[in-house]
């Protein structure tokens, strides 16, 4: 019969994919279930001083929706964890000292409660006292804590503000948020775009 042309790379492009269908089928992701959905979920994204802060704040007062920044759930998290600890410390100090003292300490001081949140922000503050970067692993739990904390009041949606901002926390987030693993991606690269034409002689 007919050979069919070489060099196609639509065609080599299509028979991958229906081949990683066939012999490497994936059963479709699931979200989890403690993740609330809302009707809208909107990220702006866009290189620094690009103005993403200003029109997600915009979008979220126009369209009555939450906004979230990633940012500001890390600076609310280590203070949660700083006050968490500062009132842990303070009550070690008075009971050593009313032991010094001679006087009844009362009760021994019980280690200190921290939430979810707190422990991830006791997490980001050790790493930033090591001068090294917080993980997008602490940043996307913030995110994920603060958006299971809006299951009690959904209005419209939520909008995230600058971000996810990589890859790494794109794909974190969709797995937090969706269940879409790696193995659910596409494991074939999209087609070449087509070559420029020649000049002609």
């Amino acid at each position: 019969g007919e050979k069919l042309p070489a060099g196609n790379v639509y065609l080599g492009e299509m028979l991958g994919k229906l081949r990683v269908v066939v012999t490497d089928p994936q059963a479709p992701p699931e979200a989890p279930p403690d993740v609330p959905l809302a009707l809208l979920r909107l990220c702006y994204m866009g290189a620094p001083f690009a103005g993403v802060s200003r029109q997600a704040t915009m979008t979220a007062e126009k369209e009555d929706l939450h906004l979230i920044s990633p940012q500001m759930e890390l600076k609310d998290a280590v203070e949660e964890f700083d006050k968490v600890m500062g009132e842990h410390d303070e009550a070690v100090v008075q009971f050593k000292e009313k032991t010094d003292a001679g006087e009844d300490p009362g009760a021994d001081v019980e280690d200190p409660v921290l939430t979810y949140k707190a422990r991830q922000g006791g997490d980001a503050k050790e790493l930033m006292a090591e001068g090294m970067p917080v993980s997008d692993e602490i940043l996307v739990a913030l995110v994920v804590d603060k958006l299971k904390e809006l299951a009690s009041d959904p209005k419209g949606g939520w909008v995230l503000d600058g971000f996810p901002a990589t890859v790494s926390q794109a794909r974190l987030l969709s797995q937090a948020l969706a269940g879409v693993e790696d193995r659910h991606v596409t494991k074939t690269a999209p087609p070449p775009p087509h070559p420029p034409p020649q000049p002609s002689r």
